[in-house]
């Protein structure tokens, strides 16, 4: 066994917390987003315009994850899959802890807003390399018969930093500080990420490096082997990052539709109050962080992607369920709705990035996994302003949005239905055990 694999708590703690913070920078500005910064960046405006506008800005800002898919992909490929993890979260948390220092648009009027464009930007930026470095890390270094469970360590994450979002804008909702929420208090969290942050750095710098990356260096020297990562990707496996960013769209896209859309929605339509919409953020983190671990554990007894595909399948089924049970209005039909769909969108995201990682070669895999995944997540971030779009302009009605979901799970399910080819991972793992045991 090696080093890597003999400390599982310390690979858990670094992927799990580097997520965690992303998803945690995520919950924030998503909120803060729907609630604060209509109020903050985009006073001149209409509510209604005032929400899309700040989800415009989080679409905007996501054309720059594909960008840090490359660069953080090169580095994980090239350099290593430990200093592209402790690169990205660097510069996500320095992105995160300025957005909490913004000035508003009543102190400097447009500057404001182009402030807090740049900030997202680079935030994504540090995003387009997170999800990918921590998830293939995790599943390198995964002991035998337990990939899913630590491919799953970072989606556990996901669930902890939105947990830890929408618990501290539940606090800072509360009647007796909620009327300072506009003055200041909306900046803690965004300042609070940055103590998450230098423990996640710290955890991360302790880790050693992947073995299958370093098998994959020495294959590349022998080899002498000299093209970019994403070149020799797009060379030779164009078609399976196409086919992987179908896989991923809905367990992104489908995520800011239950989070974003029903806030926003439940905001400015059905009358739900901040505290209330943060209370069933709460549920829907502790969803994730409960069925994550349960469906990682099914799939490394049964298969990886049959799990993924009952995932995708009950995106499609819960589609119009679960916008139709928060059309209600009432608080139990808001946390039916949210929950029904995170199950879904909990049980896909847990192992389908365990099992795409599996797609790519181990020399371009970190560029492959982070490209696919970012692409999809660049379409993903036009989705809370689409909906809200379709919703306003078809009639102020949820039931485009509903169908939205559904045909983006379909894409999702058709595009890992269509893959059939073998785990590369499994390969890769085969071939340097035969290399450091020729006798066995």
């Amino acid at each position: 066994m090696s080093t890597t694999q003999a400390r599982p708590a310390r690979i858990m703690g670094a992927t799990l917390l580097g997520t965690a913070i992303e998803w945690y920078d995520y919950g924030i500005y998503i909120f803060a987003a729907a609630v604060v910064f209509p109020q903050i960046f985009f006073p001149h405006l209409d509510p209604g315009t005032g929400i899309l506008s700040s989800y415009v800005t989080l679409a905007i800002a996501g054309i720059t994850r594909p960008l840090g898919a490359v660069l953080f992909g090169h580095i994980g490929d090239r350099i290593g899959r430990k200093r592209a993890l402790i690169a990205s979260l660097v510069m996500m948390t320095a992105a995160t802890v300025s957005i909490g220092l913004l000035p508003s648009y009543h102190q400097v009027g447009w500057i404001a807003i182009a402030l807090l464009l740049i900030a997202r930007s680079v935030q994504s930026l540090a995003v387009g390399g997170e999800w990918g470095g921590a998830t293939l890390y995790a599943v390198e270094a995964a002991p035998p018969g337990l990939r899913a469970i630590y491919g799953s360590f970072p989606q556990i994450g996901n669930g902890l930093g939105l947990l830890g979002s929408t618990g501290m804008f539940t606090l800072l909702t509360m009647p007796s500080i909620s009327h300072l929420m506009l003055e200041w208090t909306w900046r803690i969290p965004f300042l609070f990420a940055g103590l998450l942050g230098i423990l996640g750095i710290y955890l991360r710098i302790k880790l050693e490096e992947s073995p299958i990356f370093k098998a994959s260096v020495e294959e590349q020297l022998e080899k002498e082997e000299a093209a970019a990562p994403v070149v020799e990707l797009m060379r030779t496996s164009w078609r399976t990052v196409a086919q992987a960013t179908g896989a991923f769209l809905i367990t992104i896209a489908g995520l800011y539709i239950i989070s974003s859309y029903v806030n926003g929605r439940g905001v400015s339509r059905l009358g739900f109050t901040d505290h209330q919409l943060s209370q069933s953020g709460m549920m829907v983190s502790i969803t994730i962080i409960v069925v994550v671990p349960l469906a990682a554990w099914a799939a490394d007894r049964w298969s990886t992607r049959l799990v993924t595909l009952v995932g995708l399948v009950l995106h499609m089924v819960v589609a119009f369920p679960m916008l139709w049970l928060v059309e209600h209005g009432t608080v139990a039909g808001l946390w039916a709705g949210q929950f029904i769909g995170t199950v879904a969108s909990s049980i896909a995201y847990a192992v389908i990035g365990t099992y795409v990682s599996g797609w790519f070669q181990a020399a371009t895999r970190q560029s492959g996994i982070s490209l696919a995944y970012q692409l999809a997540g660049i379409i993903s971030m036009s989705v809370p302003a689409l909906a809200q779009w379709l919703d306003t302009s078809l009639g102020n009605r949820w039931e485009p949005v509903a169908a939205l979901f559904l045909v983006m799970s379909l894409i999702s399910t058709l595009s890992v239905l269509f893959y059939r080819k073998a785990d590369l991972i499994d390969a890769d793992i085969a071939a340097r055990e035969a290399k450091e045991h020729p006798d066995a």
